[in-house]
Order: C-alpha cells, then structure tokens, then sequence
C-alpha cells in the first residue's frame, strides 16, 4: 500500500512538471516544487537521523552455554534537538528461526532501550546484534536502508556458546564387565596380561581368545576377558564434514559436539586417556584426567563443521597407527557408510569394540549398512532427545 502511494506520488510529479512545461501555468510549477520540498525534506530527516543517532549492545557474558539464559540490551539514543524518522531494527540472534525486529521513533533529546531474550539454541561461534537498520520518513516518501555490518567501525557481538554438558550415570566401560582388585575398579578388555573372567561368544569376537575347556563343558562358545591396561586408549572421531544446509548443519554439529563433551567428561572423570580426531585435521587432541577437559571443551564450541574430508579415512589412519593400543572407538556422525563399515570391522579383528553415535540419521539409510556391523554398538541421537538418558542406556 505504501509502495503503491509513493507511485502515485511520483507519477503526479512528473505530471505536473510537464503540466508546467507544456502549458506553462504557475499553478503547476508551485504543486511541483511544494512535492519536490517534500522529497527532499524527507530525505534531509532520514539523513540527519542515519548521522545523528548513537547506539549501544552488550551481553553480560560473551561465553555461554546451550540453553543458557542469554539477554541482548540495545539501546539507541537522540541526543539531538529534532525528532528523528521512524527506525526499524534488525537483530541477528543465534537461531535463524528467531527474527527480532523492532519499530520505534525518537523524540529531541530522547532513548529506547531494550532487554532481548536471545534463543541460544546450539554450540558455535555466532556473532548477534543490530544488522539492518530502515528509516521511514512521516510522509514514507523516501525510505531508506543502511547494512550496518558494512561500516568500518560496527561490530556485531561475537558470542562463543559451549555445547550443553550432560553428566552420564556410571556405566559401565564399552567391552564388558568390570571387577574390583585392590580398591580399583578394572575394567575387562579383550585383551590384555591378567586373565579377568568369560564371556558368550559374540559375531566378530577374535578365535584366539576362545576358552575352549569351558565352551565345551557348558556346550557354548565362550571368550576369555582380560583386565584392562591402563595405558589403552579410547579413540573419538568427530565428522565434522559439511553435510546439512543451513540450520541443520548447525543441529547436527550441536548434537555431535554435545555427545562428543558426555563421554570425554565421563572418561575424563575415570582417568582414560581419551583421543580426539576430526576430518578436518591431520592432528588429534588428547585429554587425560579431568583438568585437561577444558581446552578440549573450548575445540568442542569452536569446531567449524567444514571438512572436506571423509571420516572414515580419518579413522583407518589413526587405528592402523595404534592397533597394540586401542580399547574402544566411539564415531559420531551422521552416516554408517560402506567406507565406516569396512574400517570398523577391521578394527573389530583387532578386539576393538566400537560404538557408532549417529546424529540426525535417517535409519532408513543406514539399515543395511548396520546389519553388516561386527561387534559394534549403535546409538542414534537427533536434537532435542535426551542425550543423557540415550547414551546411559547405551552404553550400559
């Protein structure tokens, strides 16, 4: 409608001028100047208001974690003896689904401030605050729209949010069972120097540890277990590869990212020293104890979710570069591909039980490639599940 009255507006001064021109009647060149006056009067207000108003937006704590209580406070200010043109803010949040837009004016000497809840809806590095500003003149004549990330002295808000921290129940360790010896709980691992107890044989369960006195006493295919070293490893692999569009690719990275901080602060709490790769590097962290949780909590938030390269790859590297010391592997992904299906059942040749999290699956896909698992575990997690829950009941 407003868009239709500026036509109109428009076309009638074209009009008159030529009315004026053609007839040469003073009536017509007073209508058009008045408009004309009117044009540039309105653009005058929209550009003394875009030079004139000052701004300030600040958060209390630019760290934050998932789901945290966040407020933006936005505050714009005349300080200046004229009115200004009505304004139409637009604030960036974290969430792409939360628009806020706000609509106001400001008398001589006057200010609005604001308290906006911002929906800090998933991990990552997001940078909020004002980005579009539209000025709109009383008579709407001569609208007008500034990028405010496009001035040299503007910054957005660079906020850093941690994935959520879900505190796991004490389950139990990924091979089996554990016992007590000597005030120290042991964990028992397929393999090892100090026979630990039995177990049923199950698909993929190396020959070589078959308890062949016992299997043929009980008519069952039994497998020997052994206490677990405690310089073992357990390996994560995070695909971080770019895999959704939009919005999703940042769910999927907060889901990953929020799984990957359960286990390793779990681990971490039981002393297990704990290897962290990505697609997108050729290193790997390692955490060992609690107090080296942080940095590897900081990685967490900071992990771009951009690699080109395939996780699998990433993961035969790495077990064929420790195969005397893996105890477990935990792979967080989106996909169960051929290539993850081959490497995982070599590492299950190796005695390694392996743990597959899959983070907004489609099971559909992935039913086939499940089946021709050996000795895996399968978890699958979307955003919003109750995670610790999930991966409790998982892996107990």
């Amino acid at each position: 409608m407003i868009r239709l009255y500026r036509i109109i507006y428009y076309t009638l001064m074209v009009l008159t001028l030529l009315g004026g021109l053609i007839n040469g009647i003073s009536a017509y060149y007073i209508v058009f100047f008045f408009q004309l006056f009117l044009v540039l009067f309105s653009l005058a207000l929209n550009i003394w208001t875009i030079a004139s108003f000052s701004y300030t937006q600040k958060v209390e704590n630019r760290r934050t974690v998932k789901g945290d209580e966040l407020i933006l406070k936005l505050g714009i200010f005349n300080d200046k003896p004229f009115p200004f043109n009505m304004m139409k803010v637009h604030v960036k949040s974290v969430s792409e689904k939360q628009q806020i837009d706000l609509s106001f004016n400001l008398m001589p000497n006057d200010k609005i401030e604001f308290d906006l809840p911002i929906d800090v809806s998933y991990r990552g590095v997001h940078f909020i605050g004002m980005t579009m500003l539209e000025f709109t003149d009383i008579f709407g004549l001569c609208p007008m729209k500034m990028d405010m990330r496009r001035l040299p002295y503007y910054k957005q808000i660079e906020l850093m949010v941690y994935p959520r921290l879900n505190l796991l129940p004490n389950i139990k360790s990924n091979s089996g069972d554990t016992k007590e010896f000597d005030g120290f709980n042991l964990d028992a691992a397929p393999s090892g120097d100090s026979f630990a107890d039995l177990k049923e044989y199950q698909k993929g369960d190396a020959a070589k540890r078959i308890h062949w006195k016992q299997s043929f006493a009980k008519q069952k295919l039994f497998v020997k277990q052994f206490d677990l070293p405690r310089e073992t490893r357990s390996l994560f692999f995070i695909d971080d590869k770019k895999t959704f569009e939009g919005e999703d690719q940042h769910l999927y990275a907060d889901v990953v990212c929020e799984c990957t901080a359960a286990l390793l602060y779990h681990a971490s709490a039981q002393h297990h020293p704990c290897d962290i790769y990505d697609s997108s590097r050729d290193e790997h962290m390692t955490i060992y104890g609690r107090s080296g949780f942080n940095p590897v909590y900081d990685y967490l938030a900071l992990l771009p979710f951009d690699a080109q390269r395939d996780i699998a790859q990433t993961l035969s590297a790495a077990t064929q570069s420790n195969k005397d010391g893996i105890y477990a592997i935990y792979v967080l992904t989106s996909r169960i591909t051929d290539a993850l299906v081959d490497v995982l059942n070599e590492a299950a040749g190796l005695d390694v039980r392996s743990t597959v999290i899959v983070c907004q699956g489609d099971a559909s896909l992935d039913s086939e490639n499940e089946k021709k698992l050996y000795n895996a575990n399968v978890i699958r997690v979307n955003y919003g599940d109750d995670i610790e829950k999930l991966l409790g009941e998982g892996l107990a």
